[in-house]
């Protein structure tokens, strides 16, 4: 009892390399180009998706987004 065991983490070797560019982010949804007021609509069956995508830039960007379903659509607007 109270007898540590240490973790052995075998040592891994990386080759670190200089000059590569990242990649530019992608996203389906226009969320980058939206001004506050701003909406776009999908289908339903995309509109579950479209609506977390918006959380979670709006919390990478600290924007805020709404999304609404009617009529086997979703539209979802920028509100801050």
């Amino acid at each position: 009892i109270g007898e540590r065991r240490e973790k052995k983490i075998p040592a891994m070797d990386f080759k670190i390399e200089k000059g590569y560019p990242i990649p530019a982010v992608r996203s389906k949804y226009p969320f980058a180009q939206m001004d506050i007021g701003d909406s776009f609509e999908v289908a339903d069956s995309k509109g579950i998706t479209a609506a977390q995508a918006a959380y979670h830039y709006a919390a990478r960007s600290k924007t805020k987004f709404i999304s609404r379903s009617s009529a086997g659509k979703t539209r979802i607007w920028r509100v801050g």
